[in-house]
């Protein structure tokens, strides 16, 4: 891939679906003022392209895993672990409501009308993106752990077992 190692794709992509998804999240939860519902598609792409940009990230972050992984300790191989974990429920929430979401706006609405009274799947669709916001700040966190507490892929860091 465009001659950039395995293990250096997963830091390069990672900040996208991170911002599409919480900025999405915030636009979405907006809607539900009705002076602010012009922002609802805006949010629903933001999201969709998230969810692509998020398997990607995931995928990424399995190869980086793959290629740093043997060398690591006890420690960091547990956070990489976890952060592997969460990453895939983060991924799993946002998938469900960013595509309750669409579902909702680009069928439901368009082509069965009587479903535009419905709010419940505006809110199971909240439900399900606080969540993945949830798990967000959590992967996030773990990430955070690996970088600069364990020195994960850190070009010149000394792998330290203590």
């Amino acid at each position: 891939m465009l001659g950039i190692a395995d293990q250096h794709w997963h830091p390069l992509l990672v900040h996208f679906p991170i911002a599409l998804w919480s900025v999405g999240t915030i636009f979405y939860v907006l809607t539900f003022v009705p002076a602010l519902g012009f922002l609802r598609q805006a949010s629903i792409w933001m999201g969709l392209l998230g969810c692509g940009l998020g398997y990607l990230t995931i995928e990424a972050g399995e190869k980086a895993a793959e290629v740093l992984g043997a060398g690591l300790c006890q420690k960091a191989s547990d956070i990489v672990l976890r952060h592997s974990d969460q990453a895939h429920s983060t991924f799993i929430f946002m998938l469900v409501g960013w595509g309750i979401a669409a579902v909702q706006e680009y069928i439901l609405l368009r082509y069965l009308s009587r479903f535009s009274q419905f709010k419940v799947f505006n809110i199971i669709a909240s439900l399900a993106l606080v969540c993945g916001m949830i798990f967000l700040v959590k992967t996030g966190h773990k990430g955070f752990r690996l970088v600069f507490e364990e020195q994960v892929g850190v070009i010149g860091s000394e792998k330290n077992c203590e």
